[in-house]
């Protein structure tokens, strides 16, 4: 099983006519619904209040079958709630109100994150992001990132995809520390060139490649880096680079949740032991189909639609491989 640690949020998306609608949705949550859609068991870790609302984002995470046993139920507390707004290409920006969310307090609490970590000591795998990291206080960081060497040195596997969102971080040396940190805790690291231009302050593709190179632990095994980069991808791996084009959907109406389905496809197809280059077709082929509808989740519709264009492309999306953790 793995799990997949962040926030799940209310969303406000438009829906036409100066109307939004109301949606569950959160970077990692995403990511776990593709994980989840495509057959993996999936164990979502995140706090939640008692209200209404997160009524409303338990039954959607069951609802795409994600396991919520990690789910803290938080007193008097609510979710914390974003609005998308769209330009005239697809392209999306955000406005947050998450300051006091559930979500957030359990990432601040030494107390409540050790109650997180014992709901997921079952897992093998983990994924989470750089939206999860921005939220967790320097104690919680240095227990999760010994959770994560602990998990490692059993063999268990860590994706930690970038993410980054500049209003979430106000320091840039704490901000550097982090990443760098998580870098040298995970398996498979998934930033995109807009974040290592925003993190590292990378000025070009070549200057992020050869930075991300030189990130890279010395000693030990270092991560397998997919790094996303406009129309194509780069995979580091083993000291070698590998490039893979990518062709654009022309049919973009949201890019809301692109990256995220990217990076629940690329897992599911890398735990089915999929080649570097299957597994990044079908992750573009799953990110391509999102960003033809609104919001982040595909609509239910769709899911079959998704399922048959990874089949043709070598995912078994509801089998398993031996031994996987999914």
């Amino acid at each position: 099983m793995i799990a997949v640690l962040g926030e799940v949020m209310i969303e406000l998306a438009p829906a036409g006519a100066g109307l939004l609608k109301t949606g569950v949705a959160g970077d990692t949550y995403n990511t776990a619904v593709m994980l989840s859609q495509l057959g993996a068991q999936v164990c979502y870790a995140t706090a939640l209040g008692d209200d209404n609302f997160s009524t409303d984002i338990r039954s959607a995470m069951q609802q795409h079958g994600l396991t919520i046993s990690a789910v803290l139920t938080l007193k008097a507390q609510q979710p914390g709630l974003y609005c998308i707004s769209n330009s005239a290409d697809g392209e999306r920006s955000f406005s947050y109100w998450r300051q006091q969310s559930a979500a957030r307090q359990a990432f601040q609490s030494g107390l409540l994150f050790e109650q997180l970590l014992q709901a997921i000591s079952h897992c093998t795998d983990i994924y989470w992001s750089g939206i999860t990291l921005s939220l967790m206080s320097d104690g919680v960081l240095s227990r999760w990132l010994l959770f994560l060497q602990q998990l490692r040195n059993r063999g268990g596997r860590v994706y930690f995809d970038t993410n980054f969102r500049a209003a979430l971080w106000q320091d840039r040396t704490s901000k550097l520390a982090s990443y760098q940190a998580a870098l040298l805790h995970c398996d498979y690291f998934l930033p995109s060139l807009e974040d290592c231009q925003s993190i590292w302050e990378c000025d070009s593709l070549t200057q992020a490649l050869e930075l991300l190179q030189s990130e890279l632990p010395v000693s030990g095994p270092a991560p397998v880096v997919c790094l996303t980069a406009q129309q194509q991808v780069f995979w580091l791996e083993a000291g070698t680079i590998k490039q893979f084009s990518l062709k654009f959907s022309e049919q973009m109406l949201d890019a809301t949740g692109a990256g995220d389905a990217f990076s629940g496809a690329l897992i599911a197809a890398l735990q089915q032991g999929l080649t570097a280059e299957s597994a990044v077709q079908i992750a573009h082929s799953a990110a391509s189909l999102v960003v033809q509808h609104q919001g982040a989740i595909l609509p239910d519709s769709v899911w079959p639609q998704l399922k048959l264009r990874l089949l043709q492309l070598g995912l078994r999306p509801q089998q398993t491989q031996s031994g996987s953790s999914v």
